[in-house]
C-alpha cells in the first residue's frame, strides 16, 4: 500500500510521525496526494549521499519511466543496494530491467530473489524482439547459464523454436544445454512446431544420469531423428537403433548399419550396388533383423527414401526384386520404378504378380524364354503390343532362338500354344533381323498361313527355314503377289514337288527357271 493509499484510508492517524518530515510541510503534502512515491529517494539520490553511482541512478530513472532498455552489459556496480531497496517487483516486468549483471546477481541469490528473477523471466518469455536479443546474449555471455538455460526453458515455452529459427547451427550445443541444465518435464513441455528435435545433427558426449534423460525424452516424444552425424554414446546409438527411432533415410539407414550391424569397409561397397540385398544377407550380424523388420513395417518410405536414391543401386538381387514388387504393402508405382531402376531380369514371370507383367516386358526386365512369352501370351490382361516391342531388341529374339519350340517343347510345357507362334509369324512389326532369330528355331511347318500381312523379305524367310511347305496356295500367292519367291518356294521344297507338281499351277517359264535349278527333278513328260 502507497503512502497516498495510507494516507486515505488512516486519515486519523500521523504516519509522518516517526519521520522527520514536521518541518517540511512540501514533501509531506507530495507524498500524501501520490505527487512522488516513497521510492522519491532514487530521484535524489545524490543529495542524500546515497551509495549508487550516477550511471545506477540514470538505470533506475530508465525503469520508472519505463524506458528503453540500455546496453545488455550496462555498468552496475551497487546491486544489491539496487535489487533490495530501489526497485518493485512489478519493475522486473519492464524491458528495462534487461541487463547482464542484473541477471547474475539474481542467479547468485536465487533463493532470495525468487520472484524477481520469475517476474524476469515472464518478461522474456514475450517474444519481443528486444527480449529475443537479451535472450541470444545471455547465452553467449551469462555467467550462470545453467540457471539462465532452466529459467528460460521453463517459462519459454517458444524457446525452441525461437533458436531453431535464430541459430539453426547452434541447435545441438543448445541441446546438451537443456539436456544437462533444465528440468526434464520443462524440456518434453517446450512447443516445437516445425523445429522438432528430430532434426537434430549430432548427440554430444552425457554424462550417465543425462543419457537416461535423452533416452526418456526420446522415448516419450517418440523422435525419429533424419540426420545424426555424430552420436558419442554407445548407449544411446543402441536405444536409438533397437527403438527404431531414426527415419528410414539414406543417411540414417547406413549409419545404424555401421553403428550397430557391420564394419562400414566390408560392406559399403555393397551397399551401394544392391542395398537392400546386403542387409538381408549375412555380411550383417544378427542385430540387422531388426533393422529388416523395421524397413518392411515401413517398406514404402524405404524404397522412396533409400532404395531409389542410391544412384548406383541396380545390382540387387533376383530375390530381393522378386519379394519387392510382390510385397502387398508397396504402392505400384513404386514397384514400377524398382523395375525401372533394376538391371536384375526376372527369370520366371509366374514369380510377378500378373499386374506387373506389361510393365517387365515394357522395360525389358524379364529374361527372354519361350516360356515367359508363352504365359505373357497366354494371359488374356495383357497387351501383344509390349511383346513386340520386347521381341524387336535383337539380342531377345537371338536369345529365345536357343532353344528349339518344336514338338518335343510343346511335350514339355502345357502352356504352350500355336497361337503365340501364329502372332509371331503373322506380325509384320517384327524387324526382320528379330524375325529371322525367332522362327529359324521352330519345329513347325504350316500349310495354311495367311501370308498377306507379310513383307516379301519375311516371307523369304518363311521359306528359307521351311516354316511354309510347298502348297497350292501359297503357290498361287507368291506367283501372283511376289517377284519368283513361288519359285524360292519349290527350290526349298524340291523334294516334295514330283509329290506336288499336278496341283501347281506352273507355267512355261516356271518350268524354265526350276529346271535352271535343277534339270533333273520334272517328270520327263514336262521335260519333253
Amino acid at each position: 500500500m502507497t503512502i497516498k493509499e495510507l494516507f486515505e484510508n488512516f486519515s486519523d492517524i500521523n504516519i509522518f510521525e516517526n519521520i522527520n518530515f514536521e518541518n517540511d510541510k512540501l514533501m509531506k503534502y507530495l507524498l500524501s496526494y501520490g505527487y512522488i512515491g516513497e521510492d522519491y529517494e532514487n530521484y535524489i539520490s545524490n543529495f542524500f549521499g546515497v551509495s549508487i553511482t550516477k550511471e545506477e541512478r540514470d538505470f533506475l530513472l530508465n525503469i520508472k519511466n519505463s524506458g528503453k532498455a540500455l546496453d545488455f552489459n550496462y555498468k552496475l556496480e551497487n546491486l544489491n543496494d539496487i535489487v533490495e531497496h530501489r526497485l518493485r517487483l512489478e519493475e522486473f516486468k519492464k524491458e528495462s530491467i534487461l541487463n547482464i549483471n542484473l541477471i547474475n546477481f539474481l542467479f547468485k541469490n536465487e533463493d532470495k530473489y525468487f520472484e524477481e528473477i520469475e517476474a524476469v523471466f515472464h518478461k522474456l518469455s514475450d517474444e519481443s524482439k528486444i527480449s529475443q536479443d537479451f535472450i541470444l546474449y545471455c547465452l553467449d555471455n551469462c555467467s550462470q547459464r545453467d540457471k539462465f538455460i532452466k529459467n528460460i526453458v521453463k517459462y519459454y515455452k517458444n524457446i525452441w523454436s525461437f533458436l531453431a529459427d535464430k541459430k539453426p547451427d547452434n541447435l545441438n550445443v543448445y541441446f546438451k544445454w537443456m539436456i544437462c541444465y533444465a528440468n526434464y518435464e520443462d524440456i518434453k513441455n517446450l512447443n516445437y512446431d516445425n523445429y522438432s528435435l528430430n532434426n537434430l545433427t549430432s548427440m554430444p558426449s552425457f554424462n550417465e544420469d543425462e543419457i537416461e534423460k535423452v533416452i526418456k525424452l526420446i522415448e516419450e516424444m517418440n523422435l525419429k531423428f533424419s540426420q545424426l552425424n555424430s552420436i558419442k554414446n554407445d548407449k544411446i546409438v543402441e536405444f536409438i537403433f533397437k527403438n527404431c527411432h531414426y527415419k528410414l533415410n539414406l543417411d540414417m539407414v547406413n549409419k545404424m548399419i555401421f553403428y550397430q550391424c557391420a564394419y562400414r569397409g566390408n560392406v559399403e561397397r555393397d551397399l551401394e550396388k544392391a542395398h537392400f540385398t546386403t542387409i538381408n544377407s549375412n555380411k550383417l550380424t544378427q542385430d540387422s533383423g531388426m533393422l529388416i523388420r523395421y524397413i518392411l513395417d515401413n517398406i514404402s518410405e524405404y524404397v522412396e527414401n533409400v532404395f531409389l536414391k542410391i544412384e548406383t543401386n541396380t545390382k540387387e538381387s533376383e530375390e530381393t526384386i522378386i519379394n519387392l514388387l510382390n510385397n502387398e504393402n508397396l504402392d505400384i508405382n513404386l514397384k514400377i520404378k524398382i523395375i525401372k531402376k533394376e538391371e536384375t531380369k526376372i527369370s520366371d514371370i509366374d514369380s510377378i504378380d500378373k499386374t506387373l507383367w506389361e510393365d517387365l516386358f515394357k522395360l525389358d526386365k524379364v529374361k527372354a524364354s519361350w516360356d515367359n512369352l508363352f504365359k505373357y501370351f497366354n494371359d488374356k490382361n495383357t497387351k501383344n503390343e509390349f511383346l513386340i516391342d520386347f521381341l524387336n531388341l535383337k539380342e531377345n529374339a537371338e536369345e529365345i532362338s536357343k532353344v528349339r519350340c518344336g514338338a518335343d517343347y510343346k511335350k514339355k510345357h502345357e502352356f504352350f500354344t500355336q497361337d503365340l507362334l501364329m502372332f509371331i509369324i503373322g506380325s509384320n512389326d517384327l524387324d526382320i533381323k528379330s524375325y529371322e532369330y525367332l522362327i529359324k528355331n521352330l519345329g513347325w511347318c504350316y500349310s495354311d498361313l495367311d501370308l498377306s500381312r507379310l513383307d516379301e523379305e519375311k516371307i523369304s524367310l518363311l521359306i528359307r527355314y521351311k516354316i511354309i511347305s510347298l502348297e497350292k496356295d501359297y503357290f498361287n500367292y507368291l506367283k501372283k503377289n511376289t517377284k519368283n519367291l513361288h519359285i524360292a518356294l519349290v527350290e526349298k521344297n524340291i523334294d516334295k514337288l514330283l509329290e506336288k507338281f499336278d496341283n501347281l499351277d506352273f507355267q512355261t517359264d516356271d518350268i524354265t527357271k526350276i529346271l535352271q535349278i535343277n534339270d533333273s527333278i520334272l517328270p520327263k513328260k514336262v521335260k519333253g
